[in-house]
Protein backbone atom coordinates (compact mmCIF):
# COMPACT_ATOMS: atom_id res chain seq x y z
CA UNK A 1 0.00 0.00 0.00
CA UNK A 2 1.42 3.35 -1.35
CA UNK A 3 0.77 6.20 1.36
CA UNK A 4 1.46 10.18 1.37
CA UNK A 5 2.54 11.91 4.32
CA UNK A 6 0.83 14.53 5.89
CA UNK A 7 1.51 16.59 9.08
CA UNK A 8 5.30 15.22 8.69
CA UNK A 9 6.82 18.13 11.75
CA UNK A 10 4.09 16.70 14.50
CA UNK A 11 5.04 14.11 16.61
CA UNK A 12 3.12 11.65 14.59
CA UNK A 13 3.70 11.47 11.06
CA UNK A 14 0.12 11.02 9.23
CA UNK A 15 0.26 8.73 6.14
CA UNK A 16 -2.73 8.53 3.93
CA UNK A 17 -3.20 5.34 1.21
CA UNK A 18 -2.96 6.72 -2.12
CA UNK A 19 -6.01 4.34 -2.41
CA UNK A 20 -8.11 7.12 -0.79
CA UNK A 21 -7.09 10.18 -3.00
CA UNK A 22 -10.52 9.35 -5.29
CA UNK A 23 -12.63 9.11 -2.41
CA UNK A 24 -10.82 12.61 -0.53
CA UNK A 25 -11.51 14.58 -3.97
CA UNK A 26 -15.04 13.54 -4.19
CA UNK A 27 -15.76 15.31 -0.32
CA UNK A 28 -16.83 19.18 -0.27
CA UNK A 29 -14.22 21.50 0.08
CA UNK A 30 -15.58 22.34 3.78
CA UNK A 31 -15.48 18.18 4.17
CA UNK A 32 -11.82 18.31 3.03
CA UNK A 33 -11.02 21.15 5.35
CA UNK A 34 -12.38 19.54 8.34
CA UNK A 35 -10.66 15.87 7.56
CA UNK A 36 -7.43 18.10 7.04
CA UNK A 37 -7.98 19.16 9.99
CA UNK A 38 -8.83 16.14 11.80
CA UNK A 39 -5.72 14.69 10.39
CA UNK A 40 -4.08 17.45 11.64
CA UNK A 41 -4.82 16.55 15.35
CA UNK A 42 -4.22 12.88 14.71
CA UNK A 43 -0.54 13.74 13.86
CA UNK A 44 -0.25 15.20 17.39
CA UNK A 45 -2.75 12.89 19.37
CA UNK A 46 -3.64 9.75 17.69
CA UNK A 47 -5.85 8.67 20.65
CA UNK A 48 -8.05 11.44 20.84
CA UNK A 49 -11.14 10.94 23.10
CA UNK A 50 -13.48 10.31 20.39
CA UNK A 51 -11.60 7.16 18.93
CA UNK A 52 -12.29 3.75 19.92
CA UNK A 53 -9.98 0.91 19.48
CA UNK A 54 -11.52 -1.78 17.08
CA UNK A 55 -11.96 -5.28 18.99
CA UNK A 56 -9.78 -7.80 17.76
CA UNK A 57 -7.53 -5.80 15.87
CA UNK A 58 -4.44 -5.32 17.79
CA UNK A 59 -3.57 -0.75 16.98
CA UNK A 60 -6.18 -0.32 14.90
CA UNK A 61 -8.85 2.73 15.43
CA UNK A 62 -11.69 4.51 14.28
CA UNK A 63 -12.69 8.38 14.64
CA UNK A 64 -15.91 9.24 13.36
CA UNK A 65 -16.44 13.24 12.49
CA UNK A 66 -19.10 15.32 10.58
CA UNK A 67 -18.11 14.27 7.29
CA UNK A 68 -15.64 11.65 7.23
CA UNK A 69 -15.50 8.01 9.14
CA UNK A 70 -11.82 7.19 9.32
CA UNK A 71 -10.33 3.35 10.26
CA UNK A 72 -6.51 3.98 10.98
CA UNK A 73 -3.54 2.30 12.47
CA UNK A 74 -1.54 3.85 14.96
CA UNK A 75 2.63 2.55 15.19
CA UNK A 76 3.89 3.54 18.42
CA UNK A 77 7.58 2.47 17.43
CA UNK A 78 7.87 4.83 14.49
CA UNK A 79 5.67 7.01 15.94
CA UNK A 80 3.38 6.83 12.55
CA UNK A 81 -0.78 7.14 11.93
CA UNK A 82 -1.61 5.44 8.72
CA UNK A 83 -5.22 5.86 7.63
CA UNK A 84 -6.46 3.06 5.26
CA UNK A 85 -10.39 3.57 4.95
CA UNK A 86 -12.43 6.99 4.49
CA UNK A 87 -15.86 6.38 3.97
CA UNK A 88 -18.63 8.99 4.20
CA UNK A 89 -20.81 8.65 7.19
Amino acid sequence: MKNNAICSRSPYQVKVALELVDTIKSLTASAQKQLLELLYNLSVNPHPMQSYKIRGAPGLYRILSDQAYLVYRVEEKNSEVFVFSLAKP
